[in-house]
Parts: structure tokens; sequence; C-alpha cells
């Protein structure tokens, strides 16, 4: 299967550290889940320091710019890595792509720019389709994106009032404005007794779309406090 990656993280699991892509697929919206993966940087391997936690120090026969070898330094989880990156930093030990995120690097040593190609089991994890450890090459593909605008009314309580949604994109446009109120449903409008019930129609038509990308003054801020507000109050 191909897709496009879209955005990725990093947490750090049970079994070491995770690295999560987000990818729009031949077959939809899919999380790719690289488990067991050790955050790596490097030093020269004449630097002279206490050991770092949850690492591991290695001799790899590679030699910097400047000729000198180097020593990559293996972390359990990216927390210390991040922790190991610091305190080097505070006693004038010099590293080596140390501000090179796990993911970038996944990606980059495997010579992936975006499009990949992956192989392995789909299951389906808190309702979204999700494959753990699948194979992994670079190849060339570009999905049709969507985009979807949005338009968020509320009063100065925060109190919500409607939700207008205009996606287009992959041959397709959906219009609909969701509104709080016991009127007649419309042609493009539907109503809804409470803002909770208004909400749960909202995230529902969000996960099914997933758009690549979102446009529109207040939806640019989804994260808001206010926003959290609203969906939390209503459990």
């Amino acid at each position: 299967m191909k897709g496009f990656i879209l955005s990725d993280n990093v947490f750090d699991g049970p079994q070491g550290t995770e690295l999560h892509f987000w990818v729009k697929s031949e077959e939809g919206p899919l999380k790719l889940i690289f488990t067991g993966e050790k955050p790596v940087f490097f030093v020269e391997n004449r630097s002279e320091f206490p050991s770092l936690p949850s690492s591991q120090r290695k001799p790899l026969g590679l030699k910097g710019f400047n000729g000198a070898a180097v020593d990559g330094i293996y972390f359990k989880d990216y927390q210390s890595f991040l922790q190991g990156r610091d305190k080097l930093a505070n006693l004038g030990v010099r590293t080596f792509e140390s501000d090179i995120r796990p993911n970038d690097r996944f990606l980059m040593e495997r010579f992936i720019n975006g499009s990949l190609e992956f192989a392995g089991k789909v299951q389906e994890i808190s309702g979204i389709k999700t494959i753990i450890n699948p194979q992994v090459k670079k190849c060339e593909y570009i999905p049709p994106f969507s985009i979807m605008s949005l338009d968020i009314e509320t009063s100065l309580g925060n109190d919500l009032y409607s939700i207008g949604i205009h996606q287009r994109g992959d041959g397709n446009e959906y219009k609909k404005v969701y509104m709080v109120g016991e009127l007649e449903d419309q042609e493009d409008v539907e109503f809804f007794r409470t803002e909770k019930e208004l909400l749960v129609k909202f995230l529902r038509t969000f996960q099914v779309m997933i758009p690549i990308s979102l446009s529109g003054g207040t939806s640019l801020d989804l994260t808001s406090s206010s926003w959290r507000e609203s969906v939390f109050s209503m459990g």
C-alpha cells in the first residue's frame, strides 16, 4: 500500500520510543506506529564524560568532518535522549546530530521524503486504522488532497451557536451548517437541541472526513481554552 505522510510525533512507550506517523493512503487515513526505537546522537570518541542514564555508548568506526572518530550514544527512550543532550551541552561536550528528531532520522535512513510504501496487518485502535511496525520503503506517490473550511460561531461567554463546514477534495464537496436550535432541518442546515449533540455530530463528521488542511479564522485555534472547556464540560 502507498501513502503520504501528513504529520508525525514521538512518544515513550513500554517498549521504548515510539514513532507515530499519520498517513493519507490509497485506502484512506492510517496511523503507522514503530516501537522499540532507540534515539541516538554522536560524540567524538576522545570525549570524556560521566555515563548518561538509560544510554549505551558504542564505537561505530565512523569519522566526523574533522577526521575524528565518533561514537554513537543510544538511548532507551526519547526523554533520556533529551536529558542526555542537555547534560552534555552543560558540560561543554560537543555532540553531533543531537538536533535530529527520531522520526526524521527514521525517514532519512530509508530515503523517505513524504511518500512511502508500507505493508503490515491493519487493526483498529480506538476507531483508527493502525499498522504497528510495518515494513516500509520509499516510493513516488502524491494523493489527492482535501481542504476543509470551518466557521465556528460562539458567544462572548463561550456558548456555541453553530459550526459551518465546507470541504472540497477527492472529487467531492460537502457543505453543512450545524446549529443549536429546535427548528426543522433544511438542505444545508442541521439543527440540534444542545451544544453537546452538535459537538458530537461535528466530531464524528470530522473523524470520517479528516481533511488534509484546515482554513478559517476560528478553525486555526481548535486547541484554545474555550474550545477545550466546551468539549470537556459536556463530557
